[in-house]
């Protein structure tokens, strides 16, 4: 069990808010947190409050080996190759994603899975890249605006649209 670096924890859900560390008063409050409610009465695994415990990509990664688990049990159920590559994504900023190499994977498409509540399962083509995009307008005089006026406000705002 590796401890060292989450500061992992289990303890049981009684409702309310959670003490995750009593000594440096660090609460999961169920006023922020009102999922929590659909717990109650579970056990949780939990970080100290001191740590990101990455319980999401631990549940994704469990979740990827049961659906290949239960594919090789089952070779009835069709499908093409599937591979599966397990890299850092946004808690690294993106550095496992940039140095993954797709060609030499030589995959159609890909997912990246996370998981959330019990019962969910987030699979999307997803990062947390970003990209800086500049509108530049072009401003003219009321009168003789027609055909030459750019409004960089409009061109953002349909481009968000």
């Amino acid at each position: 069990e590796q401890t060292a670096d989450t500061k992992a924890q289990r303890l049981h859900y009684h409702g309310g808010d959670l003490c995750l560390n009593k000594e440096l008063n660090i609460y999961l409050r169920e006023s922020e947190f009102p999922e929590l409610k659909n717990y109650i009465g579970d056990d949780l695994l939990v970080t100290d409050g001191t740590s990101l415990l990455g319980a999401d990509d631990k549940a994704a990664i469990a979740a990827i080996m049961n659906a290949l688990e239960y594919l090789v049990a089952h070779p009835e159920i069709k499908h093409g190759p599937v591979k599966v590559g397990f890299v850092p994504d946004e808690e690294q900023g993106l550095r496992g994603a940039k140095a993954f190499d797709v060609a030499a994977f030589g995959a159609d498409f890909g997912y990246t899975l996370d998981c959330c509540g019990i019962g969910e399962f987030v699979y999307e083509n997803w990062n947390a890249g970003d990209a800086e995009i500049i509108f530049t307008g072009q401003s003219a005089h009321p009168m003789s605006a027609k055909g030459k006026l750019k409004n960089s406000l409009l061109m953002a705002h349909k481009f968000i649209a």
